[in-house]
């Protein structure tokens, strides 16, 4: 069984803004995308930040943040 990562077990997950629970990323490149992916690979079910970052890579759009 995976569990996602929270900030429980990630406790600087806010600091780079990389918590499971925030799909928005911004700004966003093929690079970040993919680092995303790498470091949210273990959450199952793919989390919100996962599955905006693996839009983004097939083409796309990625979550931005409301202005």
């Amino acid at each position: 069984m995976t569990i996602q990562r929270d900030q429980r077990s990630a406790p600087n997950a806010f600091w780079v803004n990389d918590d499971c629970r925030n799909g928005s990323i911004f700004p966003i490149s093929r690079q970040r995308a993919q680092g995303i992916r790498k470091i949210h690979a273990t959450c199952d079910p793919p989390c919100p930040r996962a599955e905006s970052a693996r839009s983004y890579l097939e083409g796309g759009q990625a979550q931005c943040p409301r202005t």
